[in-house]
Protein backbone atom coordinates (compact mmCIF):
# COMPACT_ATOMS: atom_id res chain seq x y z
CA UNK A 1 0.00 0.00 0.00
CA UNK A 2 1.44 3.43 -1.43
CA UNK A 3 0.17 5.82 0.90
CA UNK A 4 0.77 9.54 -0.46
CA UNK A 5 2.53 12.54 1.66
CA UNK A 6 -0.26 13.63 3.97
CA UNK A 7 -2.86 11.03 3.94
CA UNK A 8 -3.22 8.66 6.37
CA UNK A 9 -4.19 5.14 6.94
CA UNK A 10 -5.32 2.62 9.14
CA UNK A 11 -4.87 -1.05 9.46
CA UNK A 12 -7.34 -3.44 10.85
CA UNK A 13 -5.68 -7.41 11.74
CA UNK A 14 -8.50 -9.68 13.15
CA UNK A 15 -5.96 -12.34 13.29
CA UNK A 16 -3.73 -13.36 16.68
CA UNK A 17 -0.38 -12.27 15.55
CA UNK A 18 0.63 -9.90 12.43
CA UNK A 19 3.09 -8.68 11.47
CA UNK A 20 4.01 -5.14 10.18
CA UNK A 21 6.79 -3.24 7.99
CA UNK A 22 6.68 -0.12 7.27
CA UNK A 23 9.01 1.87 5.19
CA UNK A 24 9.13 5.88 5.38
CA UNK A 25 11.14 7.56 2.63
CA UNK A 26 12.94 10.71 3.22
CA UNK A 27 11.02 13.99 1.91
CA UNK A 28 12.76 17.41 1.15
CA UNK A 29 9.96 18.70 3.13
CA UNK A 30 10.56 16.74 6.11
CA UNK A 31 12.60 19.10 8.24
CA UNK A 32 9.58 21.89 7.53
CA UNK A 33 7.37 19.53 9.00
CA UNK A 34 9.44 18.29 11.98
CA UNK A 35 9.24 21.87 12.75
CA UNK A 36 5.26 21.85 12.59
CA UNK A 37 5.18 18.67 14.62
CA UNK A 38 7.46 20.40 17.42
CA UNK A 39 4.96 23.38 17.43
CA UNK A 40 1.93 21.40 17.80
CA UNK A 41 3.64 19.47 20.95
CA UNK A 42 4.64 22.78 22.06
CA UNK A 43 0.63 23.97 22.07
CA UNK A 44 -0.68 20.38 22.76
CA UNK A 45 1.58 19.24 25.64
CA UNK A 46 0.29 21.53 28.21
CA UNK A 47 -3.45 20.61 27.67
CA UNK A 48 -2.45 17.25 28.08
CA UNK A 49 -0.44 16.54 30.72
CA UNK A 50 -3.26 16.84 33.55
CA UNK A 51 -5.65 14.62 32.17
CA UNK A 52 -5.91 11.37 33.80
CA UNK A 53 -4.29 8.51 32.00
CA UNK A 54 -7.72 7.09 29.95
CA UNK A 55 -7.68 10.30 28.35
CA UNK A 56 -4.79 10.00 26.62
CA UNK A 57 -6.06 8.42 23.93
CA UNK A 58 -4.68 11.43 21.78
CA UNK A 59 -1.44 10.28 21.91
CA UNK A 60 0.04 7.87 19.58
CA UNK A 61 0.54 4.47 21.89
CA UNK A 62 4.58 4.92 21.85
CA UNK A 63 4.32 8.93 22.52
CA UNK A 64 4.76 10.66 25.14
CA UNK A 65 4.62 13.59 26.68
CA UNK A 66 7.70 16.34 26.34
CA UNK A 67 7.68 18.94 29.08
CA UNK A 68 8.40 22.28 28.44
CA UNK A 69 12.19 22.19 28.27
CA UNK A 70 11.86 18.91 26.20
CA UNK A 71 9.57 20.95 23.46
CA UNK A 72 12.02 23.65 23.55
CA UNK A 73 14.50 21.54 22.94
CA UNK A 74 12.40 19.65 20.26
CA UNK A 75 11.58 22.85 18.52
CA UNK A 76 14.85 24.18 18.27
CA UNK A 77 16.51 20.95 16.87
CA UNK A 78 14.12 20.74 14.17
CA UNK A 79 14.74 24.48 13.46
CA UNK A 80 18.36 23.84 13.21
CA UNK A 81 17.85 20.88 11.05
CA UNK A 82 16.18 22.79 8.38
CA UNK A 83 18.02 25.81 8.41
CA UNK A 84 15.58 28.40 10.00
CA UNK A 85 17.31 29.36 13.31
CA UNK A 86 18.95 33.13 12.98
CA UNK A 87 22.88 33.29 13.74
CA UNK A 88 22.76 34.44 17.46
CA UNK A 89 19.43 33.02 18.33
CA UNK A 90 19.04 31.68 21.32
CA UNK A 91 16.25 28.85 23.18
CA UNK A 92 15.06 31.57 25.05
CA UNK A 93 14.46 33.66 22.10
CA UNK A 94 12.99 30.81 20.15
CA UNK A 95 10.43 30.95 22.80
CA UNK A 96 9.72 34.18 23.07
CA UNK A 97 8.80 34.22 18.93
CA UNK A 98 7.17 31.65 19.51
CA UNK A 99 4.84 33.37 22.17
CA UNK A 100 5.13 36.12 20.02
CA UNK A 101 3.30 34.38 17.72
CA UNK A 102 1.02 31.78 18.98
CA UNK A 103 -0.76 34.35 20.55
CA UNK A 104 -0.99 36.76 17.80
CA UNK A 105 -4.68 38.02 16.90
CA UNK A 106 -5.04 36.03 13.85
CA UNK A 107 -3.60 33.17 15.51
CA UNK A 108 -5.90 33.22 18.70
CA UNK A 109 -9.00 34.19 16.50
CA UNK A 110 -8.11 31.15 14.14
CA UNK A 111 -8.35 28.49 16.94
CA UNK A 112 -11.35 29.89 18.42
CA UNK A 113 -13.09 29.88 15.24
CA UNK A 114 -12.28 26.06 14.64
CA UNK A 115 -12.73 24.92 18.40
CA UNK A 116 -16.68 26.93 17.90
CA UNK A 117 -16.83 25.35 14.81
CA UNK A 118 -16.02 21.93 16.07
CA UNK A 119 -18.13 21.77 18.79
CA UNK A 120 -20.99 22.69 16.68
CA UNK A 121 -20.40 19.87 14.60
CA UNK A 122 -20.49 17.30 17.62
CA UNK A 123 -20.58 19.15 20.77
CA UNK A 124 -19.01 15.51 22.41
CA UNK A 125 -15.87 15.84 20.11
CA UNK A 126 -13.26 15.44 22.03
CA UNK A 127 -14.28 14.42 25.73
CA UNK A 128 -13.90 10.79 26.49
CA UNK A 129 -17.34 9.79 26.86
CA UNK A 130 -17.29 10.56 23.10
CA UNK A 131 -14.10 8.58 21.99
CA UNK A 132 -15.18 5.60 24.56
CA UNK A 133 -18.64 5.74 22.92
CA UNK A 134 -17.24 5.43 19.50
CA UNK A 135 -15.24 2.63 20.83
CA UNK A 136 -17.83 0.79 21.56
CA UNK A 137 -19.56 1.37 18.04
CA UNK A 138 -16.61 -0.12 16.78
CA UNK A 139 -17.83 -3.25 14.26
CA UNK A 140 -16.47 -6.55 15.66
CA UNK A 141 -13.29 -8.43 14.30
CA UNK A 142 -13.53 -9.51 10.85
CA UNK A 143 -11.54 -12.69 9.28
CA UNK A 144 -9.24 -10.70 7.47
CA UNK A 145 -7.14 -7.56 7.48
CA UNK A 146 -7.58 -4.46 5.73
CA UNK A 147 -6.22 -1.17 5.37
CA UNK A 148 -6.97 2.08 3.92
CA UNK A 149 -5.55 5.27 3.10
CA UNK A 150 -7.34 8.88 2.95
CA UNK A 151 -6.40 12.50 2.35
CA UNK A 152 -7.16 14.38 5.48
CA UNK A 153 -8.54 17.12 3.25
CA UNK A 154 -10.97 14.73 2.15
CA UNK A 155 -14.93 14.69 3.22
CA UNK A 156 -16.26 11.79 4.86
CA UNK A 157 -18.57 11.84 1.64
CA UNK A 158 -15.18 11.17 -0.78
CA UNK A 159 -13.77 9.05 1.83
CA UNK A 160 -15.87 6.09 0.50
CA UNK A 161 -14.78 6.86 -3.03
CA UNK A 162 -11.84 4.76 -4.56
CA UNK A 163 -9.07 6.41 -5.55
CA UNK A 164 -5.61 6.46 -5.84
CA UNK A 165 -3.73 5.55 -2.61
CA UNK A 166 -7.24 4.36 -1.34
CA UNK A 167 -7.87 1.15 -2.72
CA UNK A 168 -8.77 -1.93 0.62
CA UNK A 169 -6.05 -4.44 0.61
CA UNK A 170 -7.79 -8.02 1.70
CA UNK A 171 -5.57 -10.53 2.99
Amino acid sequence: LFVPRHWIHAVESVSSWTLSINQWFSHPLDPRERVNEAATRLIASPLLEKLPPQCLWWLNPNEELFDLNRNIDNLWESLLECNKVPSGATKERIQAAFIHAATHPEVTRSIVERMLKCLEEDPARGTLRHHQQHQQQDPPLRSRSRSRARSPRKSAETESQPGPGRETIAA
